[in-house]
């Protein structure tokens, strides 16, 4: 019976902590807690596509996210140990630096803040809480390695993370016992864009049949009924799946994370000008005379290095209702989708 799985993380852009305080620490952002309830995130993501869209089915889900990563009643399958934290913090981001601008319009409030620089890189040991046995030990671990397979390929930690920064990279191989065979491999081999994409094609597919195994073993429940590919709703929080989601990688190769963020920021900054006030809602919240409301971005996007040394980038739309006033609302995605299309690249096909 496998035991634990140790992931070397690497930093690929800046890392900044949450918050206004300029003092906090950055290297605080590497802390079990933001860990686990980013991995917490990306579990409710694909097992939202996978289980369906009914209230019972989001009952499921909380059942199911409670009974791997603990809730009040009951303690987590897996503990999290960080070893060997990054010690380096600097200012890494300059406003007055020539050609930076369309980077910076990414980092806004980042500006010669403290950040864990790119290179800089931390352990996290998951292991089976002592105790825990048989099937259900080896299944919740390897769906909480699912969980950081996601947070790896499409997220990132910190401050301004679905701006790019915060990007981190599973940088060590890691080797599956049998009981895990069917987890994919954190690491891409090739440095082809469109190769890139199937590989995250065929590791978000495979994560989908084990988290429906896992759902169906547990709850013992084979039909949740309609899909989110099938429902003509959006649903409450963001869902990794077809119709409500969309993954794409640039064709692009970019020399420097720099270069990558300064592309991405010159695009992201022409598309929202070209928009009214109104319609720039979409891309998040607050907005200067508009709205104080706070809403995240829909628009993720993640800096990836590949094993050529040169960067990518991979960007994730996430389409689901926005919380207005005390209720919700569909939103129109179009603008969204119209800028997910202006940029050449390979869809990433989801489940």
């Amino acid at each position: 019976m496998v035991s634990g799985v140790r992931l070397k993380m690497e930093v690929v852009t800046p890392l900044y902590m949450r918050g206004q305080d300029s003092s906090e620490n950055p290297l605080d952002a590497f802390r079990v807690p933001s860990l686990r309830g980013l991995a917490r995130f990306w579990f409710r993501a694909l097992m939202g596509g996978v289980i369906g869209n009914t209230s019972q089915n989001l009952d499921c889900i909380e059942r199911l996210e409670g009974q791997v990563f603990g809730s009040t009643e009951q303690a987590s399958l897996v503990q999290f140990r960080l070893e060997g934290i990054p010690r380096s913090r600097r200012g890494v981001i300059d406003r007055k630096s020539s050609g930076m601008s369309d980077m910076n319009y990414l980092a806004f409030s980042l500006w010669d803040r403290p950040a864990v620089p790119p290179g800089e890189s931390i352990v996290l040991v998951i292991n089976v809480r002592p105790g825990v046995q048989g099937d259900i030990s080896q299944n919740g671990l390897g769906i909480v390695l699912g969980s950081l397979w996601l947070l790896t390929h499409l997220g990132g930690l910190g401050a301004r993370s679905r701006r790019g920064f915060g990007s981190i990279a599973v940088v060590n191989p890691v080797s599956y016992p049998p009981e895990l065979e069917k987890l994919p491999p954190f690491i891409c081999e090739d440095s082809e864009p469109e190769r890139y994409a199937s590989f995250l094609s065929s590791g978000i597919g495979r994560l989908a049949n084990l988290y429906q195994e896992y759902a169906r073993r547990m709850l013992r429940q084979k039909d949740w009924g309609e899909s989110w590919s099938q429902s003509a709703r959006l649903p409450k929080y963001d869902i990794l799946a077809r119709r409500v989601a969309r993954v794409r990688v640039s064709s692009d190769h970019f020399q420097s994370w720099e270069q990558a963020l300064s592309s991405l920021g010159g695009r992201l900054k022409r598309a929202r000008t070209g928009l009214s006030p109104t319609k720039r809602q979409i891309f998040g919240l607050p907005l200067p005379r508009v709205s104080s409301q706070r809403r995240s971005s829909p628009l993720l996007f993640k800096i990836v290095r590949f094993r050529s040394g040169e960067y990518g980038a991979v960007l994730t739309l996430f389409k689901a209702q926005f919380s207005q006033g005390s209720g919700t609302t569909d939103a129109n995605y179009g603008d969204l989708d119209e800028f997910l299309n202006g940029i050449q690249g390979h869809e990433v096909q989801l489940p």
